[in-house]
């Protein structure tokens, strides 16, 4: 009951945490959904916080569902025996002892596949079935062969045999390359409980669940992951023009309850350090900030607040709205949390807090402090201007219409009383003039209309964006 109440009120959806390398300073920093709806844009959020601590010199990532976990997942021990596997397969082949290699590398798919939840890389997954193929071709047996070949292309169209390959083998791989070429496509869909998990198919991450994307013909792998949950991976076979659903069932780890529970406070008591400091206390880290993302639809308002976790101080609080499809989104999220919610890694809440490294490439000025209730000056979206400009440029063809237009009567006076087969010869450019001006007269109030629609949609939209970017710092 109370964890069916939790995916309503507050879930966690996502965390990542960093440790000094010098100071031994622990930060971690949580993105908290304040209720269901809200859930994909804190998975966002909870990104960019990660990549953002990322940059920073004096700090490295640690895995947030390792700390969750009280022991390694099952997957651990299933890919330590793949790799076991592969290797002695490897070897095998090289010394052309095939029923040995054969039989390691049967004993390593098998052993992939039950790890696939923890699998972050199929290259060694396809490797193997490309060896696989080498030593089917090597026995003669041609089917076999093209079948481990057809799965490693579809995981990874771009794989290709070594340049010592056998011949055998070479041959077996040309003739599956070029019959890959018409598999086709399918579709894949896929569900996860609890929602708002990371998706990775082959090895690349995809969005979160639920999600439907075009996949090659083919077998194919896919791993969810949610932070405080444990990883759950499987297979998924797409067949041409046709949709394959996988459903993951997420289980939690042994630590989340607590997690989900003081997550809970956090978001019931949005204006009070004590949650959140509690929480800091429970991770033992030295420093926490915790995001609580509202999404009301058209704009996600991010609360951060940042705590010492020794003495439970607050040491920087603010909060601003932004819009989630919005092009810039991703950049001002990273710059709110880089100018106003930087971990520093001094010790005490009195201490400097250190602004984090922009990424490579993002010359980013910091923007200057502002008083509590103040509204930060944010530059005007693209939108703003370029209704502008369209509506300014609409007199064009407005003039063009009204001039032609009255220019088509004068000609129109010529002949509007004689029929087509009564005309003049001498009348005929009168004529084709006439319908030359008329075609310009409709084309231009067409155009005229089309701009200052556009112009008008634009500026709506843009000026609800830049409404949306307007920040206010919390005293």
């Amino acid at each position: 009951m109370r964890r069916a109440a939790l995916a309503a009120v507050g879930v966690l959806t996502a965390a990542s945490a960093a440790e000094a390398r010098d100071a031994e300073v622990m930060v971690a920093a949580l993105a908290v959904a304040a209720d269901g709806q809200s859930g994909p844009v804190a998975v966002d959020v909870a990104r960019i916080a990660h990549e953002t601590l990322a940059h920073d010199r004096d700090v490295r990532q640690l895995d947030l569902e390792a700390v969750l976990d009280d022991g390694d997942p099952l997957w651990v021990d299933k890919l330590a025996a793949a790799e076991a596997a592969r290797n002695k397969g490897k070897n095998a082949l090289e010394g052309v002892e095939l029923p040995v290699a054969a039989e390691a590398f049967a004993d390593a798919m098998v052993a992939y596949e039950q790890g696939i939840a923890g699998l972050k890389d199929v290259g060694p997954l396809v490797d193997t079935l490309g060896q696989q193929g080498v030593v089917f071709a090597l026995q003669g047996d041609r089917k076999s062969a093209q079948q481990a070949f057809e799965r490693a292309l579809a995981l990874d169209p771009a794989w290709r045999l070594d340049a010592g390959a056998p011949s055998k083998a070479k041959a077996s791989f040309e003739t599956t390359a070029r019959a890959q070429k018409s598999a086709g496509q399918g579709s894949l869909t896929v569900y996860a409980s609890p929602g708002a998990a990371e998706v990775w198919v082959d090895g690349v991450f995809r969005g979160v669940a639920p999600l439907t994307l075009d996949a090659r013909a083919g077998r194919h792998y896919v791993r969810v992951a949610k932070d405080g949950y444990l990883a759950w991976g499987g297979a998924a076979e797409v067949r041409r023009g046709s949709e394959a659903t996988v459903q993951a069932n997420l289980r939690p780890t042994s630590r989340l309850a607590k997690l989900e529970e003081l997550a809970l406070r956090v978001t019931r008591s949005k204006q009070s350090v004590a949650p959140v400091a509690e929480l800091a206390s429970w991770l033992k880290v030295d420093r926490l900030l915790v995001l609580v993302v509202e999404d009301s639809g058209g704009s996600a308002l991010v609360t951060g607040t940042l705590v010492d976790g020794i003495n439970g101080s607050q040491l920087a609080r603010a909060s601003k709205a932004f819009s989630p499809r919005d092009s810039f989104f991703e950049r001002d999220v990273r710059g709110f949390l880089r100018d106003r919610l930087a971990p520093g890694a001094s010790e005490g809440a009195d201490a400097p807090r250190k602004q984090l490294d922009p990424p490579p490439g993002d010359d980013v000025t910091p923007a200057p402090s502002l008083l509590p209730g103040e509204a930060e000056q944010v530059e005007a979206p693209g939108a703003v201007i370029g209704g502008w400009v369209l509506l300014g440029l609409s007199v064009i063809p407005i003039g063009t219409g009204i001039g032609f237009g009255v220019a088509s009567y004068t000609y129109y006076d010529g002949f509007r009383n004689k029929l087509p087969d009564q005309l003049d010869p001498e009348l005929e450019p009168v004529r084709s003039t006439w319908l030359t001006m008329s075609i310009i007269t409709d084309v231009s109030w067409a155009l005229a209309i089309g701009m200052i629609a556009g112009g008008t949609f634009a500026l709506v939209t843009g000026y609800d964006e830049w409404a949306a970017r307007e920040e206010v710092v919390s005293p």
